[in-house]
């Protein structure tokens, strides 16, 4: 038994309504996700991000203050500035650790306090003994342990610079492999809606207006 023209038409509406409201909410529902990616990506990598390059500065400020001191004649004025400097680097590795993301960032960053460590045990070295009077010593120990962990401390803000850009490339490939599915699936019910729409309309013409119009001709 074929359906009738009232239903035919009914069915095609309530296919009509069913897909707009499934664009909507598909549409609504895709962008929110959007949003909250993008919001804790951007969020937590650039805190990261900070944090790292404001440690990497820390460390070069202190880095300079323990060579003047060195060079300076022990003068207490840069032993001064370097004990203010020294809150600040603790608290950008405690910033970072906070804000890692990921197991690779944590991993860097266990490396990272292993080389600040031994960074920190030269540069106290290297000041002991210009304490003690021994210039000598106390340049060696700078321009060759001293240096070399700091190169280390560096490289390793780096990779945890580097590690945080590749998060923040991931996450914007995903959004934009989900806003171009977002795209064709819209698309396409756009275009199922259009067709539907348009049998509606074929199926009002024909059913509805030509019928009527014959009769008034009649």
């Amino acid at each position: 038994m074929r359906p009738k023209l009232a239903t035919k038409i009914l069915l095609l509406v309530l296919a009509v309504l069913a897909l707009a409201c499934a664009s909507n909410t598909m549409a609504v529902v895709s962008s929110r996700e959007l949003r909250r990616l993008l919001e804790t990506t951007v969020t937590a990598n650039l805190a990261s991000v900070r944090a790292a390059e404001e440690l990497e500065i820390a460390l070069l400020e202190q880095r300079g203050l323990v060579a003047a001191y060195v060079l300076d004649e022990r003068n207490p004025v840069w032993l001064q500035e370097l004990q203010e400097i020294e809150p600040r680097l603790a608290h950008c590795l405690e910033q970072a650790r906070k804000t890692a993301t990921t197991a690779d960032e944590r991993k860097i960053l266990d490396r990272l306090g292993v080389a600040y460590r031994q960074y920190d045990s030269n540069r106290d070295r290297a000041i002991a003994l210009c304490e003690q009077g021994k210039l000598a010593e106390a340049t060696s120990v700078l321009l060759h342990d001293v240096q070399e962990a700091y190169r280390q401390v560096f490289y390793e803000c780096e990779k945890f610079i580097a590690e945080n850009d590749r998060s923040v490339n991931v996450a914007v490939a995903s959004a934009r492999r989900q806003v171009q599915f977002m795209t064709v699936a819209v698309s396409s019910l756009a275009a199922v809606t259009v067709v539907l729409s348009g049998s509606l309309l074929w199926l009002f013409f024909r059913g509805i207006l030509h019928p009527l119009r014959r009769m008034v001709a009649e």
